[in-house]
């Protein structure tokens, strides 16, 4: 009889719609099939699960039940940067966000498109991500752990590829990778986004279906899907694009990013996308100088934005809002040393030492030609070989702190002159404080150094050094 009952029970299982359950517990598979999972001894129910593993009910991926659609035809912003400013491309996507960013795309639900009224144990309900979390799983669109969502996990490729897959029908496949076999759940997910176009996988013949998805892929994976296609002219040219300090526009999926954190209206041409419109964006950062991965960057406190194609305090802001010597190799080698030695969350006043003490500890001397008392207009020629060599003289010395000062945000000026009672020609930096010029010294502090003195040359007022200085 026990036999019969669970022969009987199997056939009500497997005659369920294979829909996107997103209460999918076993006792809640037991309720849609009209049976208690408290009513069964041990070895029905092990017998059970077995079964349900093996299932395709198990891995979901049937979508016959989703009814909602997500929006193609209005270019809304989807993806947004941080409270810092900043993009994080290359982090990988929570399930949160996951869930926020589909959500999002949905078009205006019906009371008939909802499913289940499902809730999750780790979703908190005052949680950002709360509504689109719950949203989803009463369209039938996720499912859930043993009552967790695990908002915070990474999502996977394929996990992220089966959400969108939820709104269209599989479409048959002649594509293969080495990494996706026909044993993997989402087999024919996988191979059905790369027949549509959404996904390409790797030049090694990879698709990697169980690693993480970064955020410049998943923007780029949902255009795809949406038939969104970056108007790159308006994109690189329109004067008020946004800025994302960590996504410059040289960065792989610039334009994706660019697409999906603008909202836009548009034209399409000839199967492209002209945008008519879009919506300019302020940067979450607040007024002032701010030090992003080696480069310099402004927010004007009249605009709230980042200053670009313009000068501002004595530096020259370029496109993108960088702050740039007019020297491509300079301004990479100026960046890359500031990256080495100012750290996030440091004031003016340390990130000023930083540098400082980065030009005493990080180069070596090396006499040079000297210079007339002064001169000026010599830094950018004695910085560079500095930068590239690490050894160079006073005026080697004092070129490379000029600029990393100047790439954190202040005004420094080259002084060449004498030092000492016999005069000697001497090149250093002023940089001014309440309209008093201070002195930093950074090849005499290394020198003195080396002699086991401690003689630290940084923001000395004139007629305060143990050390005569001459301009003239």
């Amino acid at each position: 009889m026990k036999k019969l009952k669970l022969i009987i029970l199997l056939i009500v299982i497997t005659m369920i719609p294979q829909v996107v359950y997103a209460d999918l517990t076993l006792e809640n598979v037991y309720k849609n099939a009209a049976v208690s999972l408290s009513e069964k001894s041990n070895l029905e129910k092990e017998e059970i699960v077995s079964h349900i593993k093996n299932n395709d009910i198990w891995k979901n991926t049937s979508q016959a039940a989703v009814t909602v659609k997500l929006d193609t035809e209005n270019h809304i912003k989807y993806m947004n940067g941080n409270n810092n400013g900043l993009f994080y491309p290359d982090n990988a996507l929570t399930r949160a966000e996951a869930a926020f960013i589909i959500n999002k795309l949905i078009m205006k639900p019906s009371h008939s498109d909802i499913i289940y009224n499902t809730t999750f144990s780790d979703v908190d309900a005052s949680a950002w991500y709360a509504d689109a979390v719950n949203d989803l799983a009463s369209y039938g669109i996720i499912s859930i752990d043993g009552g967790h969502f695990h908002p915070k996990a990474f999502i996977s490729r394929a996990e992220f590829i089966k959400m969108l897959s939820a709104f269209s029908p599989l479409s048959v496949s002649d594509k293969s990778f080495f990494d996706l076999t026909p044993d993997h759940w989402a087999y024919n997910i996988m191979l059905s986004a790369a027949q549509k176009g959404w996904i390409s996988g790797y030049a090694d013949g990879t698709v990697n279906p169980d690693g993480t998805l970064s955020r410049a892929e998943a923007a780029t994976i949902v255009n795809r899907a949406l038939g969104r296609v970056p108007d790159a002219q308006t994109i690189n040219s329109a004067s008020g694009i946004r800025i994302f300090p960590d996504v410059d526009r040289q960065y792989w999926a610039y334009l994706n990013i660019m697409e999906a954190s603008i909202a836009h209206d548009y034209i399409k041409e000839n199967g492209s996308e002209k945008w008519a419109y879009f919506k300019q964006e302020k940067t979450e950062l607040p007024a002032g100088f701010h030090v992003i991965n080696g480069i310099l960057y402004s927010v004007d406190s009249e605009t709230g934005d980042f200053i670009v194609n313009r000068s501002a305090d004595d530096h020259w802001y370029d496109e993108e809002g960088k702050y740039t010597t007019g020297n491509d190799i300079l301004d990479r080698l100026m960046r890359e040393a500031t990256k080495e030695c100012v750290k996030s969350g440091m004031s003016q006043q340390q990130k000023l030492k930083a540098v400082f003490d980065y030009t005493v500890n990080n180069f070596r001397y090396r006499a040079g030609q000297t210079l007339k008392a002064g001169s000026t207009g010599w830094t950018e020629k004695y910085a560079v070989p500095m930068f590239q060599s690490h050894r160079g003289n006073c005026y080697s010395y004092a070129a490379v702190f000029y600029y990393l000062a100047k790439n954190i945000g202040y005004n420094p000026k080259e002084a060449a002159g004498f030092l000492g009672r016999n005069r000697q020609p001497h090149g250093w930096v002023e940089i001014s404080s309440g309209g008093i010029p201070y002195i930093y010294d950074t090849e005499l502090t290394m020198m003195r150094r080396l002699k086991g003195y401690n003689n630290y040359m940084f923001h000395i007022a004139y007629g305060k050094s143990v050390f005569i200085y001459f301009k003239s």
